[in-house]
């Protein structure tokens, strides 16, 4: 928490602080206010005397996030694709957001290491919807998603001709739901 001219003195929250509605300031919210609540312990430290403790955020503790989250809408569906910046994910969660509700997040599925394509069905047509992926492992889920957002079509536009699926490596960035 900030604080202003003096100890225990509050002062506006700045971008990245976590606040009852943010796990960052003004990005990403938590899915409940005042925070996500998991059963599992995620770590721990024996304190025995009075003195001052740090608890760290390691790079190594938990997969780095996922960018470039990339959103192509269809009627009912959409295609996300994006780059897979890490290591060590044991897999990726993506989650989506309730049609036109974009602080409501449901989960969409899960995906094994090294995926970066996925599609979502059924998605209602002509609404908007916000897309969320990130990365977990062992240690727990990346704290920042990547985001995207996108509305899809009228039920009465065309629909493309047919989908094409390209497999690609991590370093690739190409779309993996084209129109032929």
């Amino acid at each position: 928490m900030a604080t202003g001219g003096g100890l225990g003195q509050p002062a506006p929250a700045q971008t990245d602080d976590a606040t009852w509605l943010h796990r960052f300031f003004n990005s990403v919210l938590w899915t409940l206010p005042g925070g996500d609540f998991s059963a599992t312990m995620s770590a721990s430290q024996s304190v025995s005397r009075v003195g001052s403790y740090t608890w760290g955020y390691g790079p190594a503790d938990t997969p780095a996030p996922p960018t470039n989250l990339l959103a192509r809408m269809g009627i009912t569906s959409a295609c996300l694709f994006w780059e897979d910046n890490s290591s060590n994910e044991a897999g990726f969660i993506i989650r989506r957001s309730i049609r036109f509700d974009t602080t409501t997040f449901i989960e969409a599925g899960r995906l094994p290491p090294d995926r970066t394509t996925f599609f979502v069905v059924p998605l209602e047509s002509a609404a908007f919807y916000k897309f969320r992926v990130t990365a977990f492992n062992e240690n727990g889920e990346e704290s920042r998603p990547a985001e995207a957002e996108g509305t899809t079509h009228f039920a009465g536009s065309p629909r493309p001709s047919g989908l094409m699926a390209i497999t690609r490596s991590k370093s690739s960035i190409l779309p993996s739901c084209l129109r032929s």
